[in-house]
């Protein structure tokens, strides 16, 4: 079994080589070290021909060169001189050291491969399978390095690499206020947790404390849930340990720590057994590098910076393989964002989300615009209203900010999003208002009176749309053709019609239409920008990852809901002219004609409004009627509305 051991710089070995060698070597007798150096290549000057530019190339490192004797003096401190041997690579059997092709024996000498490599290089530059079968990995990192390449780097690894990983952090051993007289720190903490990383922590914890690295306490976090906090937290690390330990678990010594917060829990613990080593399972599969920089593990670093961490994920199996392949075959195809780019694409969203004068004056025209069309009952109107609209960039920040984790420009574009329907819909009710004519819903105003299954699809469409276009320079000129498909001033300014003449039935459902054109614009953007390569940032928060899991909560429970009663989507048209001539000459002057609309196939629904409902003659007279118009028999539905007209007294007539 070939253990690789990774370190990400060539300085600073005494610091971060020690606890690497120790957790490397507990794993099996036969080593690669690989070191990352930048400049390595250049310096080799070994590239090929059909090398491409930039390219990592694993390369021996050179006994007698200065590289090579630092690890060697490492090396024979951490190990004994006459404890391990110089193996050159299995590509170059040429050279001065010969390889042994038998397996070494328990107490033999540990075999040692010495390699480097370009900083940053994929795993897939010095994880090869002509190297040999490498059956775990230990990658040790100098710090919490937080910049955004380094953080690409551990994403890499973590999708490169399938067999068990464990990635560390380097302590500093002591602190500048520790006192001298403090017990140097040894042995080693485990924290304990349910899954398979925690049992791959709890075997790594295992073998160290077998090779006498120093004694293994296994910790457990119980939130305070009353007097019971101490003995459920008791009950649970037992069995924890029964399950991950076996045999082995009484070799470890429990303790239970009553915290409302597991990182408050395990940092003090470190410092009360003084721990040379944390040793955390990764919560989640496919989380490794955000559990390295965020949440746990980087409050443990910042309150015990002089333990050394180390976060261990197991072996990925067949299941998240076939996982990762589809993954890594759809990123392939779907073109990926270089970092300018992304920093381009993030600029202008974050730009255009902002409530300021431009957003402002935007929204108030477009609005303007789209309740005169709907007033007139016009659809081209309303067309041009689209197109003037600004909301749909501060929806897409919405879906971009869930992607990155961004709290910053979560808070930012749902404050533009709400005072831009505030806006909107204020503005509608002040037109319809100043309307006397205006009593009754347009047609174009009934056609957004509810949500359907079809517009929740198209606003999904139209945001993942959305995202392509924006992310590629070239496609702007889509971005027109979206914001018509989107549609979401329109239903803000029926509902602010609606509300203006007493119609809350369709301001309601107009209200529920943009909500759904919202929820599906920012569940199709955040997958559209994962699509595209964004992914989380440094900054990632609870506040996020909550909105994100109501927000695709929200988008399934309307599917589901206009999935199961796809009839209430409005399908009906307006009455020929001729025939609503006629009713209303039937209809008289006692009342007066509300509505008139065909609403499928041989109905015709009829809304009158007076002080009494009318009569059986009328209604058959109607019926009658409206069947000579259509050449057809109709079904005639009918709604009563009671109102009364009342006269002004004579001393207040104008």
């Amino acid at each position: 079994m070939v253990v690789t051991l990774y370190l990400d710089s060539d300085r600073e070995l005494e610091r971060s080589l020690p606890w690497g060698l120790r957790l490397a070597l507990v794993k099996g007798r036969e080593l690669r070290l690989v070191v990352a150096r930048a400049g390595a290549d250049e310096d080799k000057g070994s590239k090929e021909e059909g090398d491409e530019p930039g390219e990592s190339v694993l390369l021996p490192i050179d006994p007698d060169a200065e590289l090579g004797t630092a690890l060697r003096s490492v090396l024979d401190r951490q190990l004994g001189a006459e404890a391990w041997e110089l193996v050159q690579p299995k590509d170059e059997p040429e050279g001065e050291e010969v390889e042994s092709t038998e397996d070494p024996a328990e107490d033999s000498p540990s075999r040692i491969e010495l390699l480097e490599v370009g900083r940053g290089a994929p795993p897939s530059a010095w994880l090869t399978p002509e190297k040999g079968s490498t059956e775990c990995l230990v990658a040790v990192q100098l710090g919490d390095s937080g910049d955004e390449e380094a953080a690409a780097w551990r994403r890499e690894l973590y999708d490169g690499v399938d067999c068990e990983l464990v990635v560390m952090r380097a302590g500093t051993g002591t602190s500048d206020d520790e006192d001298e007289a403090a017990p140097a720190r040894s042995g080693i903490l485990l924290t304990t947790a349910d899954g398979p990383n925690a049992r791959a922590a709890a075997r790594w914890a295992s073998e160290l404390e077998a090779a006498e690295h120093g004694p293994l306490h296994a910790l457990h976090v119980q939130q305070d849930i009353g007097p019971d906090s101490q003995g459920v937290g008791q009950r649970r690390l037992r069995e924890r340990l029964r399950q991950h330990l076996e045999e082995h678990s009484g070799r470890a010594r429990p303790v239970v720590r009553v915290e409302e917060h597991r990182h408050v829990g395990i940092a003090a613990e470190c410092e009360a057994m003084r721990a040379e080593l944390v040793l955390l399972g990764a919560s989640k599969r496919g989380e490794l590098a955000r559990r390295l920089r965020g949440t746990v593990a980087r409050k443990v670093m910042r309150s015990a910076p002089e333990a050394t961490i180390a976060i261990v994920r197991a072996a990925v199996p067949l299941s998240g393989r076939t996982e990762r392949w589809l993954a890594r075959w759809f990123q392939r195809r779907v073109p990926q964002l270089e970092r300018e780019s992304r920093l381009a694409l993030a600029d202008r969203v974050q730009s255009s989300s902002h409530w300021d004068f431009d957003f402002v004056v935007l929204m108030s025209l477009s609005t303007l615009i789209a309740a005169a069309g709907l007033v007139v009952d016009s659809a081209a109107v309303i067309i041009g209203a689209m197109l003037v609209a600004p909301l749909m960039t501060p929806i897409m920040g919405v879906g971009m900010a869930l992607v990155q984790g961004n709290p910053p420009l979560l808070r930012l574009a749902f404050r533009s999003v709400g005072l831009g329907f505030l806006t909107s819909y204020l503005l509608s009710v002040v037109l319809g208002l100043l309307q006397p004519g205006l009593e009754v819903a347009t047609a174009e105003m009934a056609a957004r009176h509810l949500p359907g299954g079809l517009d929740l699809f198209v606003a999904f469409v139209a945001g993942l749309a959305g995202v392509y276009s924006s992310s590629r320079p070239n496609l702007t000129a889509a971005l027109p053709g979206v914001a018509i498909a989107a549609a979401l001033v329109p239903p803000i300014a029926t509902a602010g019609v609606a509300s203006s003449i007493g119609n809350w039935s369709l301001a309601l459902g107009a209200t529920a239409l943009f909500v759904a054109n919202f929820v599906a614009i920012v569940l199709a953007s955040a997958l559209g920008f994962w699509a595209v390569g964004l992914r989380e940032g440094q900054t990632g928060s609870r506040v996020t990852r909550v909105s994100g899991i109501a927000i695709g909560v929200a988008a399934l429970g309307l599917a589901l809901a206009l999935s199961l009663s796809p009839a209430r989507r409005r399908t009906s048209r307006a009455a020929p002219p001729r025939l609503r001539e006629r009713v209303e000459a039937l209809v008289g002057d006692g009342r007066r004609l509300q509505l008139l609309e065909l609403a499928g196939k041989g109905r015709l629904v009829l809304e009158l409004a007076g002080e009494a409902p009318p009569d059986e003659p009328l209604l058959r007279a109607i019926e009658g009627a409206a069947a000579e118009e259509l050449g057809a028999p109709v079904e005639l539905v009918v709604r009563s509305v009671w109102e009364r007209r009342l006269r002004a007294p004579e001393s207040i007539r104008p």
